[in-house]
């Protein structure tokens, strides 16, 4: 079997609706450096396992969210069975790191478990998480399991994880500069990474098959454009998540919506930025290759 440099996964809590973008782009992003890599998408996994049944899927998934919610055996079983099969996943491709994408603060039980059991089973590869779940105070449905003190539920999820020896490594904010200076073996730092634009190349979904999802409707694929809001308004968390506004290049954000067009024929796309016109400009710039695309191919 051969080792790849790092696998970049995500964990329930799931949305089937569409794949999650940021293992995609991640995994883009190191190839195009000239490492390996390989994503796979959990919670699709666990939905397979339960025969693609919603009603079952949504009350195993609960179980990962709330403190008490009590599964009956043949749940059980499937849970057990699921957590087994990642494990195993992880044995039959071996890799130099495992980054989890801990997408938001209902993942949290979930990565708690999961590690957990990377660790118990001696795994050789290091663990590194990131994303917004990892950066948020611990989740009430894990803070149980891990027997927090009171100064640890304080402590940003990641940072509990790294304290207790269940990962190696925490990624706090932007991770396309901080996972190629990891692979390089170069220490990263504590603090929030940012980069004032950020350029990646076309996400890679070759790993994901994406007839799995449950699309609504049209296949909308998500495109992230920007990140964080030019205002700071005291009901919202985007600051907080996602630091000052930044946004791509109109052209960049056009040219990965016309090539995922080619490779895998979707014409609509679902923007994932808290705010697209904060930059009139790209923005200008990307609607003017994208009217000029429409209007030259007037059948896609």
């Amino acid at each position: 079997m051969n080792t790849v440099d790092i696998i970049f996964c995500s964990l329930p809590y799931s949305d089937i609706e569409q794949p999650y973008s940021a293992p995609a782009i991640l995994k883009a992003i190191v190839q195009s450096e000239g490492y390996s890599s390989k994503t796979i998408d959990f919670g699709m996994t666990l939905f397979k396992l339960c025969n693609k049944d919603l009603p079952t899927f949504n009350k195993i998934q609960n179980y990962f969210i709330t403190p008490i919610n009590p599964l009956n055996e043949k749940e059980q079983q499937i849970k057990d069975y699921f957590l087994d099969s990642i494990i195993d996943w992880f044995k039959q491709n071996p890799s130099r790191y495992i980054g989890i994408s801990i997408f938001s603060i209902l993942s949290h039980k979930c990565t708690y478990e999961v590690v957990t059991r990377i660790k118990k089973e001696n795994i050789n590869s290091k663990i590194v998480v990131g994303g917004r779940g990892a950066k948020i105070m611990p989740h009430s449905a894990t803070v149980d399991n891990m027997n927090l003190k009171l100064i640890e539920k304080m402590q940003p999820f990641g940072q509990v994880l790294k304290d207790k020896n269940l990962v190696d490594h925490v990624i706090i904010g932007d991770g396309e500069d901080a996972i190629i200076n990891l692979l390089n073996n170069n220490s990263i730092n504590s603090i929030e990474h940012q980069s004032e634009t950020f350029e990646y190349p076309i996400p890679d979904y070759q790993d994901y098959n994406l007839n799995d999802y449950l699309w609504k409707d049209d296949i909308a694929f998500p495109v992230t454009g920007s990140r964080g809001c030019v205002r700071n308004c005291d009901f919202c968390d985007v600051r907080f998540q996602f630091g000052k506004y930044r946004y791509r290049k109109g052209k960049d954000i056009a040219n990965e919506m016309l090539k995922i067009n080619k490779q895998y024929g979707f014409k609509k796309f679902i923007f994932t930025d808290s705010l697209v016109n904060g930059g009139l400009k790209p923005l200008e710039e990307f609607c003017t290759i994208i009217a000029e695309h429409n209007k030259n191919n007037p059948n896609n």
